[in-house]
Order: C-alpha cells, then structure tokens, then sequence
C-alpha cells in the first residue's frame, strides 16, 4: 500500500513539476528571440542612421563644391559650409593627384599637385549600387564648355568602405585671334582650380567646412606660329593620359595660352 502511494506521489511531483520546466524554457525562448530581434533592430536602425549621414553628405559636399568655386577666382574670398558626421569620416591625409598639361605633345609647364576631398563610410553600413557614379559633372578632366562644371563629385564603392569624393578638372577655352606686332595671336584660356587640404581626420559630429581662397596665378606660354589645323590638348591625371584627348581648332599664326590657376584651401 505504501509503494502504491509512494509511486502516486512521484507521479503528482512529475506532473507539477512539468509546466514549471515549460515555463523556464518558453521564458529562456522568449527573452532569446527579443534580444535577437532587439539586436537585429539596433542593426536596421543604424544601418538607416549611416544612410541619411551619406546622403546628407551628398549635399553638403555639393555644397562645399559651390562654395569652392565661388571663391576660386576672388583673392582672399573665403565660404563656409555647415557638416555634420558621425558613422563616417575625412581621410587622414588629403588625397593628392598631379596633373600634367600637355599641347601637341609637349608639356606646358610642370606637373601640378592638387588634392580631393574624400569622405568615407564602412560598407558594414552603406553600399552603393555601382562602383563608381557622378552626381556631379563626369571622368573627363578637361572641359570646353562653360556650362560644364569644374568640380567632379563621385560615389565610389572601394574595398572595405563608399566613399565620396570632390576634385577639379581643367577648363579650356579659345578667346579668339587677335594682331599683336602685325601677326595673328590666338590666346587659349587654361582655368584650373588647385586645391588643398587640412587634415580633417579629426574633426566629428556638427562642424563648418572652410574654402579659403589663397591666391590666383596666370601663367603664359607663348608657342612658335604655326599653320591652321586640329591640335591636341591632353591632361594627364597621375601619368594617365585623357583618351581621346581634346582637339582644338588654331588659326594660323601664333598661340598664347594663359594657365590660370585659383587656388583654395578647405579646413575646418
């Protein structure tokens, strides 16, 4: 008799014992699922934080652009512009690129050291549709139009990390053909902007971007006359020559090309 009671009270230990295990485990269950969802949500939200950054950077580096090339040909003229980062960064050190002017195969001067820009994201964060894409003018570094902006903004997807980055190509205009001495003189316009950088590697959260212009320069290059045709100009962007190279039409008679150069700091 007391075996039989022994074993009916195991049975009843057995049962209540059961939806107290259930219980442990559906709580472990549960708080597993809401820190996995919780972490996943963090994730989501940060993910669309980092994008709004980028996308704001977009604008603000456009603007920085304006900003560049509004006091580019204005000595001592300087404008601000309003970022603000926080997942993203500048680089340490301002990317540098030199670049070389050459005319019918002969250089016109040495070769120019200017800079870019570069703001970066992680690719944890952010990726771009495309490796590379312009959201402002395009891969030519030399223009004839007036209406074709100097600044080159581009969204680039490298290893690692989006970035975007700000640089300036090469204007050339012809002025047309005017006597000097008796003999006919075409003067061709080259405008470029050179810029500099400080190190914005530490600058974070809400800040002003300066562009400082800190002088403008013009250089002549007088050529020997020559007979009229088709001449090639080409800029070389770190001993990579533009293809195909821009063809400019000359007069017979002599050629005086003017480099003019504006050159811009941004610090912050």
């Amino acid at each position: 008799m007391r075996q039989k009671n022994s074993r009916r009270n195991i049975m009843t230990e057995k049962k209540a014992a059961s939806p107290a295990i259930s219980m442990v485990i559906i709580t472990a269950a549960t708080v597993m699922l809401v820190l996995v969802a919780g972490s996943f949500a963090v994730q989501v939200i940060d993910r669309e934080q980092a994008a709004t950054e980028f996308n704001a950077l977009e604008k603000s580096i456009l603007a920085l652009d304006d900003a560049v090339r509004d006091v580019a040909w204005k000595e001592g003229a300087s404008r601000s512009v309003r970022f603000a980062t926080s997942r993203g960064s500048f680089l340490t050190i301002a990317t540098t690129r030199s670049v070389e002017i050459k005319f019918n195969g002969d250089p016109l001067g040495t070769p120019i050291q200017t800079s870019i820009i570069k703001y970066v994201m992680s690719d944890s964060y952010i990726t771009l549709e495309s490796e590379q894409s312009y959201i402002l003018g395009d891969a030519d570094p030399v223009v004839s139009s007036v209406g074709d902006s100097l600044g080159q903004v581009s969204l680039v997807q490298e290893s690692g990390f989006a970035s975007i980055n700000l640089g300036y190509r090469l204007r050339v205009s012809n002025e047309g053909e005017y006597q000097v001495s008796g003999m006919p003189t075409t003067y061709v316009n080259i405008m470029m902007i050179k810029l500099s950088s400080a190190d914005l590697s530490f600058v974070n959260g809400d800040f002003n971007m300066i562009a400082k212009n800190t002088g403008v320069t013009t250089t002549s290059y007088v050529l020997p006359p020559h007979s009229e045709g088709d001449y090639e100009i080409n800029v070389s962007i770190d001993e990579v020559e533009q293809n195909p190279p821009l063809l400019i039409h000359l007069t017979e008679g002599r050629t005086i090309f003017n480099l003019i150069i504006g050159e811009v700091r941004v610090s912050a």
